[in-house]
């Protein structure tokens, strides 16, 4: 179901990339259409609800995909893009800690504002909504075993808010290097379980280039 459910959202995001490059192209203004490689260090932890856990700190993980912004005028653009995070969290209790690990393919859904262009800088400030999907869950325990596989507890779907700014530093025509600093606010349990809770949130640094 998840490998559907994977194959299903990149189709959906190569289809709405290729109904954006007909209409730039049908109206001449491809230029409206800007795609990116981005790179993020992250750092996450989890947020949980549960008898007997409590949370332990935080972890560095990474993020890195494609980014694709659609301007509908000059400093305002619709955000979105494909990535994939690795992100973990860390809980424990009396006598065991554990160490949660998981992998999502995110689908960033959000408005980006932008200044006018000050020199070769331009700043930008952006908010909107994260969906994923889960690809892999795993949990460390100390003492115990590593990479316990617990994807069979772990909802499909996951959602957060994200908040985030930056610049972009132009260097020639649509060619830019961009810096931004985003937190993800998970609020949706990501355990399947009714009655206890687990969120995944996380900041990070997102570097790219746009081209």
């Amino acid at each position: 179901m998840k490998k559907v459910l994977t194959v299903l959202i990149c189709s959906v995001f190569i289809f709405t990339v290729s109904k954006a490059q007909d209409q730039g192209s049908s109206s001449g203004s491809p230029s409206n259409l800007h795609f990116g490689l981005k790179l993020a260090p992250i750092i996450s932890w989890t947020t949980a609800e549960i008898d007997g856990l409590e949370n332990d700190g935080s972890s560095v993980g990474f993020a890195y995909g494609l980014m694709m912004d659609f301007h509908f005028t000059d400093n305002y653009a619709f955000s979105t893009g494909i990535e994939l995070s690795h992100r973990s969290g860390k809980s424990k209790s009396d006598s065991l800690s554990f160490k949660y690990k998981f992998q999502y393919i995110d689908l960033p859904v959000a408005l980006k504002l932008s200044t006018n262009q000050i020199g070769y800088m331009k700043y930008f400030g952006k908010f909107g909504f994260l969906p994923g999907i889960n690809v892999k869950a795993t949990v460390d325990s100390d003492p115990g075993e590593k990479d316990t596989k617990i994807g069979s507890d772990i909802n499909t779907f996951n959602m957060g808010l994200i908040v985030g700014a930056g610049a972009e530093y132009n260097i020639s025509g649509n060619t830019s290097l961009m810096v931004e600093l985003l937190y993800n606010n998970g609020f949706i349990d990501i355990l399947k379980t009714g009655n206890q809770q687990l969120k995944t949130n996380y900041f990070g640094i997102n570097l790219g280039v746009y081209f």
